[in-house]
């Protein structure tokens, strides 16, 4: 087996699980992004904080995990000529 066609076979067993519990997960992972962003204002004012970044973050891994979910092309056979 090679190194390529392991890989494609271990990616789709780690993407499936995500993609079945994903309706639950997309709401978790949205409440969190939701209160980092309120933990943005709570600490505005306060000395070192990394509210900004650890909002940035979380909003990244939102926003990458949907996309991963919503594109057909990651976790779907290609078509073959």
């Amino acid at each position: 087996m090679s190194l390529k066609i392991f890989l494609s076979n271990s990616s789709k067993l780690i993407i499936l699980p995500v993609i079945l519990i994903w309706p639950i997960l997309r709401w978790a992972i949205a409440l969190d992004v939701f209160f980092q962003f309120l933990l943005i204002f709570l600490n505005w004012h306060g000395p070192n904080t990394k509210s900004i970044i650890i909002f940035i973050l979380h909003f990244s891994v939102l926003t990458a995990v949907t996309f991963i979910v919503s594109s057909s092309h990651i976790y779907k056979d290609k078509e073959k000529f």
